[in-house]
């Protein structure tokens, strides 16, 4: 099972560095374009582990690391993941209030 777990994370290392070798400042056709190979192994081994593994800690562990790949890859990819409009910089400024205060923040954008 640590080979696989292993397997699993050497694959995540090479697709986000894979994905960072893509990055750009437009998005494509398809946000997933070019780095799609890469997603269907991480969901693969993803679900290989899923059938294998037997405790539900480490299936919550993996789920969660999983998740969190599958939602930086086109991040790491666009440098605006959905578009470079003038509303990208307000959702960022949005949500960094957000982020750095813990609660919703007045005054903002979005608020």
């Amino acid at each position: 099972m640590k080979k696989l777990y292993l397997v699993y994370f050497l694959v995540t290392l090479i697709a986000l560095s894979y994905s960072l070798t893509l990055t750009e400042g437009f998005q494509d056709s398809w946000v997933l374009e070019s780095i799609w190979l890469p997603v269907i192994m991480i969901l693969l081994l993803y679900l290989v582990i899923l059938i294998a593994e037997d405790r539900l800690e480490n299936v919550a562990v993996i789920t969660s690391v999983t998740v969190f790949v599958l939602y930086l890859l086109p991040g790491v990819k666009y440098m605006y993941l959905y578009g470079s409009t003038v509303d990208v910089a307000a959702h960022s400024s949005f949500t960094y209030a957000i982020s750095s205060s813990g609660k919703m923040v007045w005054g903002e954008t979005y608020s």
